[in-house]
């Protein structure tokens, strides 16, 4: 039986969907904000929240869920209206209100699905074998944490680029990252870094955030892959 959590403010709402939800045979709790959620931490493995409640909401309130509820819960968002993707980018799925449960398990499906595709490409299994031969699994961990540490460190100067408008220095640090993780086979984070060297400070803020948002989200798959890669 699957756990959902259910985050809306408006008890009508929360209440409803939860019955329908029960109805269905998942195993439903609730809370009525945010901050309540953060504070009273349950066992779940899909998470359903509002956009729109007060105190912190939107996608710094997925953002912290991410963080607390680990990268295996599925996060799912839902509003009254239409929230651009730059806004929910911590999320795994949308869906307008009112929906339907069929609505809810037919997101879940198509985004696990997804999900399965794309930790087939995160990681270039050839590569991994190719390094294997040399050393041993923890080894290969060990470089891995190494490369991700040091995109880390570059994606805060990248940070510092954006707040002195100094395209180059966040292309060159984009750049070097691509390399980096190009050399073990991190795929998804190779291609993301590239984009962030293609594009520079080109596009709005928006659209910044929104990448370097997916290369953390993709840098936890990785992560994910790596530990049950024997």
């Amino acid at each position: 039986m699957q756990r959902i959590l259910v985050i809306d403010d408006d008890e009508l709402s929360r209440e409803i969907l939860i019955m329908l939800l029960d109805s269905d045979g998942y195993a439903t709790t609730a809370a009525a904000s945010g901050d309540e959620a953060l504070a009273d931490l349950v066992p779940t493995d899909i998470i359903l929240t509002d956009m729109q409640m007060p105190g912190l909401c939107g996608d710094p309130l997925g953002e912290r869920l991410r963080v607390v509820y680990g990268p295996h819960v599925r996060l799912i968002a839902m509003s009254g209206s239409e929230v651009p993707p730059h806004k929910r980018a911590h999320y795994d799925g949308f869906l307008l209100k009112p929906f339907s449960v069929a609505d809810l398990e037919a997101l879940l499906a198509h985004k696990c699905a997804a999900a399965q595709h794309t930790e087939t490409v995160a990681l270039d299994k050839t590569t991994y074998a190719s390094l294997r031969t040399a050393m041993t699994h923890r080894q290969v961990i060990e470089m891995f944490d190494f490369c991700l540490a040091d995109a880390q460190k570059r994606l805060s100067r990248m940070a510092e680029a954006v707040a002195t408008s100094d395209d180059a220095l966040y292309r060159r640090e984009a750049h070097t990252i691509k390399g980096g993780c190009g050399m073990l086979g991190a795929l998804e984070l190779r291609e993301l870094a590239g984009k962030m060297e293609t594009q520079g400070l080109a596009g709005d803020g928006s659209e910044i955030d929104n990448i370097r948002s997916r290369f953390t989200d993709a840098t936890v798959r990785l992560r994910r892959i790596l530990e049950t890669t024997i």
